[in-house]
């Protein structure tokens, strides 16, 4: 059943669960992850920076801006068109709270 771009939680990960074949798994171990981990020190990824990523979306916020163009870890936008767009995508976050897959769709499906 292809359904809606939208970001929906993994659930497949038990006995007998399969995913769904229109799903794509963006967690932070795929090539689509988010490198930005909730606790993390910024110096990792910018030397000589202080602070931490203080939450949820900070650590978006971080993703959304260091991905784009002239970014840090610039996406590839053909691939990630040619993957992601009308796709659903799957992570590990609670609902509610801010998520990187947001940011995949937007650019995704943007027209």
């Amino acid at each position: 059943m292809n359904q809606s771009p939208a970001r929906v939680p993994v659930t497949w990960r038990r006995p007998g669960g399969k995913k769904p074949s229109d799903v794509v798994y963006v967690g932070r171990l795929s090539k689509w992850g988010n490198p930005f981990r909730i606790g993390q020190r910024l110096h990792v990824h910018f030397p000589g920076a202080e602070g931490i990523v203080r939450d949820a979306a900070h650590a978006v916020a971080l993703f959304e801006q260091h991905t784009g163009p002239a970014g840090m870890y610039e996406l590839d936008h053909t691939a990630l068109v040619r993957e992601l767009r009308g796709r659903r995508l799957a992570c590990y976050c609670p609902d509610g709270q801010p998520c990187h897959p947001d940011v995949l769709l937007h650019r995704a499906n943007q027209t």
